[in-house]
């Protein structure tokens, strides 16, 4: 159902996530795998983003902005609500429009990042 790239960029969130030593998943990491994803960073750079500069900006809220587990501690990060909620919202919507695959578009659409979708 999710396709192979969307995947790979998933893995990447996670990856980093693990990495940096956050104790969660969020949307950011997501935001932050799709970056290299070439549909997504086309998506952004036509609707007047600039993913050099997001991924910037992401490594700047992670630096300061999520709990960190301390060194030495084996830990696996959990995934928010958020997280979930995204990624369940795409499936859905693929399956009601009958796409076979999830892709980055998809993700996107139903991200949080939107400037047209308020808190």
């Amino acid at each position: 159902m999710i396709n192979a790239k969307l995947e790979i960029a998933l893995v990447r969130a996670i990856r980093e996530a693990k990495i940096r030593r956050h104790e969660h998943v969020t949307v950011e990491h997501i935001l932050y795998g799709l970056l290299d994803d070439d549909l997504a960073a086309r998506a952004i750079v036509v609707c007047g983003g600039d993913p050099e500069g997001m991924k910037k900006r992401l490594e700047d809220f992670f630096a300061s902005n999520l709990p960190m587990v301390k060194e030495g501690i084996a830990h696996d990060p959990i995934q928010t609500l958020g997280f979930n909620r995204v990624l369940q919202r795409a499936i859905a919507h693929v399956q009601s429009c009958g796409k076979k695959e999830v892709d980055a578009g998809d993700v996107l659409v139903f991200s949080p990042f939107r400037r047209d979708q308020q808190a």
